[in-house]
């Protein structure tokens, strides 16, 4: 059979072409790469972790030799032990890799600053804050100007100022460089006034002065200002703007008032606050000569039987009544029972 010349050398020069096309691949990768152990242009560029600004280190040293911050300097490739010390920073301390290609490396280190304490200043933000007596608490102690904390820490602010909403929150301390500035955005309180006929009451040989909630939430002592009159004590309460009804307790007595009928004032309290009454009772449990059975029987003596089954924890009253039985002799377990079956009737 006949060869066909002309496809034979075809098939040669396309073999031939490919063998060149990768010998000019295989030169151009030899030729591209650096001989290793070559020097490598280094800039090293130091900088604080948090604020991102430029520092200067104080010592420098890459393996056993010390270089400034701002030179440019000849490494050979492979791997070095780097050491930067800057006072107020922690050291550092690595080993880093210098690669064998072309272009010159820019090698950034960013160093930690070392625990500096920052002092605490407030911002209150109220533009006519009139000048009244404040408390500012951290960490439940008196707050003074040259309080300083180490970034990282929790601190505890009660901020107490007359007429305007107590502030509460916790503020972590964060990392950098002069005062940290806790600002206190302050919301004025709602005044209301009101009065009544006594101030206190003994109750089975416990005194107990007025306290005065704002929508259940207890109104704190520096937000109300009281005083006498001939026949009345007169109260100037400060409470939150949204605030609809007061409670005035008085021991384990309450009375409920709206704020459309607070100018009818307080003349008596006819309802009983079953909390506070169990907490009395356990006050005088602990007084051997009486206990707590004269004081539920005058409470029925006097027509509270009434006021007590109707209170929605009236639940909480009967089951701690009970534990009570248990710890009993019998003759207490029986009167005991007889009130919580006085109390069922009514």
């Amino acid at each position: 059979m006949k060869k066909n010349k002309n496809l034979f050398f075809l098939n040669f020069l396309g073999k031939k072409y490919l063998l060149f096309i990768l010998w000019e691949v295989l030169l151009f990768f030899i030729l591209s790469q650096p001989v290793w152990g070559q020097p490598k242009s280094v800039l090293f560029v130091f900088k604080d972790v948090h604020s991102k600004q430029k520092v200067y280190p104080d010592s420098i040293r890459l393996d056993n030799r010390v270089f400034m911050a701002s030179e440019w300097i000849q490494i050979e490739p492979g791997e070095h032990n780097l050491v930067v010390e800057k006072s107020g920073y922690v050291s550092w301390k690595e080993k880093i890799l210098v690669s064998t290609d072309i272009a010159p490396i820019l090698w950034e280190v960013e160093l930690t600053p070392k625990d500096r304490p920052r002092k605490i200043l407030f911002d209150v933000l109220e533009q006519e804050m009139p000048l009244l007596p404040f408390s500012l608490l951290i960490n439940g102690k008196s707050y003074f100007q040259n309080h300083s904390f180490l970034p990282g820490t929790s601190i505890d602010i009660l901020f107490q100022y007359q007429k305007f909403k107590t502030i509460q929150k916790t503020v972590l301390i964060p990392p950098g460089d002069g005062p940290y500035i806790v600002h206190l955005p302050l919301e004025k309180l709602a005044q209301y006034e009101i009065y009544s006929t006594q101030n206190k009451m003994d109750l089975d040989g416990i005194e107990y002065h007025y306290e005065f909630l704002a929508d259940n939430d207890l109104i704190e002592k520096h937000q109300i200002f009281v005083e006498k009159g001939v026949k009345y004590f007169y109260y100037t309460l400060y409470v939150p703007q949204e605030t609809k009804t007061f409670t005035i307790c008085c021991g384990y007595f309450f009375e409920l008032k709206p704020i459309q009928n607070l100018n009818s004032g307080i003349i008596s309290m006819n309802h009983i606050h079953i909390p506070r009454l169990i907490k009395h009772l356990d006050f005088k449990r602990k007084e051997k000569s009486r206990g707590i059975i004269p004081v539920l029987e005058n409470l029925l003596n006097q027509g509270y039987a009434n006021s007590i089954a109707k209170s929605t924890e009236i639940k909480m009253l009967m089951e701690y009544l009970k534990e009570c039985m248990k710890q009993s002799n019998s003759e207490e377990a029986i009167r005991i029972a007889a009130v919580m079956e006085r109390i069922r009737i009514k």
